[in-house]
């Protein structure tokens, strides 16, 4: 943790230093969203073998950037005559095609509204833009040879930039940072924050909005698309959405970098992250509560005693979380589980990867376990308990009277979602605790009236005043 906040603050600085000089602030390993294992495992190392790690990279980020059989995106045939302009994701082929969209819901849903979509799966872009409807466009992961050969010499001047001021420096703790630095400026997420400004560019020029959406989580990308509305024109107002929820030690989501990063405007989910805004100098005229589609997820008058288990979409997370219910379920047939996956995710996947070593296929997990592809609201009105770490699914469950109980890993830094309810008991390393919450299940609705201040109702009013 200590060296996630040293890392944290230089990071702060070398970009509040260099908001005016974009070769740098591209850089995509300084825009650390938020402290999550998966996320920072390798990101405080520099990587190996120095300059061919780099070259690398660069022969990486040219073939899979520069050339392919799959056809651009054009904006030819879109008529200008739109208020909003909306960026969201597609995170598994099986979302397609989208009716409502999982982020903005009936927020996009206008004549006058357009949807871009950047494409977090490795389906083919042809294939994606088959089941898309007229008022929703992809991002490409490609862009023309030429666009992309200067980008990726843009980040090779950046590499020796700071080779050279290593070289001015002697060996301290500046000099590690700036090492870091340079093994991570070459790499897939700088060129895609620069690819996503370049696009958003001619899209926002020939599409005019008076307002564009994204979704709002601390991602650098996330700022390079307000940038690019911003070298078109500053009259258009940017919003962000933060859709999902906020977590301990989450710093990015609170910096400031000026007119040509920060959104005009933020959403929020519910009046806690609302508030959590205005508590970091946030303007109340800059914030407003939307309130969130997921809150149609929640329920009441559960039944059975079921323990819902919700992974965040990170294998690591599936297996921690699997392994430590699948041994209750062995030694206890009376406890059913409901083992539901995030959607970037499949079972095949997770059995291939996970439990190959076990040999063990989906047919030989025991009879009190379920696999789930149902709605969400399917397993919440059977379900109980909820065992979980990061996903923001715990928010629903709590919301809906399941008692949250976090799955907690020795000398951990929390990665919980509900990390402000400071019930010690709720968090727990073994399976004796398990079964003590379990026999002895104790709901305050104090949790529930928490949850709900999270993801609130969607407020229509926000909306139709958004679509003016």
């Amino acid at each position: 943790m200590k060296e996630y906040n040293y890392f944290s603050l230089r990071m702060s600085a070398f970009l509040r230093q260099n908001k005016d000089n974009e070769n740098m602030f591209s850089i995509d390993w300084l825009h650390i969203p938020r402290f999550h294992p998966d996320i920072i495992k390798d990101h405080f190392k520099v990587k190996p073998f120095g300059i061919f790690y780099t070259l690398y990279q660069l022969v990486k980020c040219f073939l899979l950037n520069s050339f392919g059989r799959e056809p651009e995106i054009s904006t030819k045939k879109i008529s200008n005559n739109i208020n909003n302009l909306f960026v969201s994701h597609i995170i598994n082929f099986e979302q397609l095609p989208i009716k409502e969209d999982f982020y903005f819901g009936s927020l996009s849903e206008d004549k006058h509204s357009y949807t871009i979509f950047i494409n977090h799966t490795k389906t083919s872009e042809k294939k994606i833009c088959e089941k898309l409807g007229s008022n929703q466009f992809l991002l490409s992961k490609r862009i023309p040879t030429s666009i992309n050969c200067k980008f990726l010499y843009t980040m090779v001047q950046s590499y020796f930039i700071i080779s050279f001021k290593i070289l001015l420096h002697k060996k301290n703790i500046k000099t590690k940072f700036l090492k870091l630095l340079r093994s991570r400026i070459v790499s897939s997420g700088t060129l895609a924050n620069y690819r996503m400004k370049y696009q958003i560019k001619n899209i926002v020029t020939k599409l005019n909005p008076k307002k564009v959406f994204v979704t709002f989580e601390g991602h650098g990308y996330e700022k390079f698309l307000v940038a690019g509305v911003r070298d078109v024109s500053k009259k258009i107002k940017c919003v962000g959405y933060l859709h999902s929820s906020f977590f301990k030690n989450q710093k990015s989501l609170f910096y400031k970098y000026g007119l040509k990063y920060d959104l005009d405007l933020i959403l929020t989910t519910g009046k806690i992250p609302y508030n959590l805004f205005l508590a970091n100098n946030f303007k109340a005229s800059n914030i407003r509560v939307l309130g969130t589609l997921k809150n149609n997820s929640i329920v009441s008058g559960c039944k059975d005693k079921f323990c819902l288990v919700a992974p965040e979409g990170y294998l690591s997370e599936c297996k921690k979380l699997f392994e430590f219910s699948l041994e209750i379920a062995f030694s206890r047939p009376d406890i059913q589980f409901i083992w539901r996956i995030h959607p970037r995710l499949n079972w095949k996947l997770i059995f291939n990867k996970i439990y190959h070593s076990y040999h063990m296929k989906s047919n030989q997990l025991p009879k009190n376990i379920i696999l789930s592809d149902s709605p969400l609201k399917l397993d919440l009105i059977r379900s109980s308990f909820i065992l979980y770490r990061g996903s923001t699914v715990a928010i629903i469950a709590g919301a809906s009277g399941l008692l949250p109980i976090y799955l907690k890993e020795t000398n951990e830094i929390s990665i919980d979602p509900l990390f402000q309810i400071e019930w010690e008991h709720l968090k727990i390393n073994n399976i004796k605790q398990f079964y003590n919450l379990y026999e002895n299940k104790y709901f305050s609705e104090e949790i529930k009236d928490y949850c709900l201040k999270l993801y609130s109702k969607i407020e229509y009013e926000t909306i139709r005043s958004l679509k003016e």
